[in-house]
């Protein structure tokens, strides 16, 4: 995959940094193994002195992606009635399942978040000190897009970005993270320069490792 570098700045003093630093996912692992991703929104952190991501615990994002799945699967399966192959098509079954799993996702993560204890985390650091653009004030954007919402606590300015000016492009796996339901990371690759992504593990979808835990589970339910 190759992805575009942007120059995040601040409107009112000399700081600056490459939106490297931000590429990855980011997964909770439950304790029966089940991995959720992380919704998360950018921000900024006091310990990183950065932009960052931080995690975004709002039940109504999970209920939004559980609607999301809902109606691709009411979708899909009014599509199958109209073609009437629907039932015998592998592919079909496949989306079908993806949708199942993406719901249970939801609920998952639900429950996960009505026993949090700790507010939203850096997903660099893990540090609480964080900072993210208020959610009225995002849902009322105007035109434009070079701004962040987010404020530059060391000056007072605002943080924008911008495209990089060479218009450079790195090709490279996803990195992905996992964290306890707490925000707490429990599985960093190895260690390497600031810049180099050659020792990241790339990102995998969940779905099927989830889709086979929850019927390991059922199986032990049903003994």
């Amino acid at each position: 995959m190759s992805l575009a570098v942007n120059i995040y700045y601040c409107s009112s003093c000399d700081y600056h940094q490459s939106s490297m630093s931000l590429w990855g996912g980011h997964e909770y692992v439950l304790p029966n193994g089940i991995r959720l991703p992380i919704r998360k929104v950018m921000g900024w952190c006091d310990t990183c002195k950065a932009v960052t991501y931080i995690e975004n615990l709002s039940t109504a994002t999970r209920i939004s992606d559980y609607r999301e799945a809902q109606r691709g699967l009411y979708d899909k399966s009014q599509s199958g009635m109209l073609t009437g192959i629907w039932s015998q098509s592998k592919h079909n079954a496949s989306i079908t399942n993806r949708n199942l799993s993406s719901m249970e996702d939801a609920i998952d993560a639900i429950e996960m978040l009505t026993t949090r204890q700790s507010p939203p985390r850096c997903l660099k650091c893990g540090c609480t000190q964080v900072h993210v653009p208020e959610s009225s004030t995002l849902l009322h954007q105007d035109n434009d897009s070079h701004r962040t919402w987010i404020k530059h606590p060391d000056c007072s300015g605002e943080i924008l970005w911008r495209e990089d000016d060479g218009g450079l492009r790195i090709a490279m796996t996803i990195p992905t993270q996992s964290y306890t339901p707490e925000g707490e990371l429990i599985a960093r690759p190895e260690e390497s320069d600031e810049d180099s992504f050659d020792c990241i593990k790339p990102y995998d979808d969940a779905s099927e490792s989830n889709i086979k835990i929850r019927e390991l589970i059922r199986a032990a339910w049903a003994a």
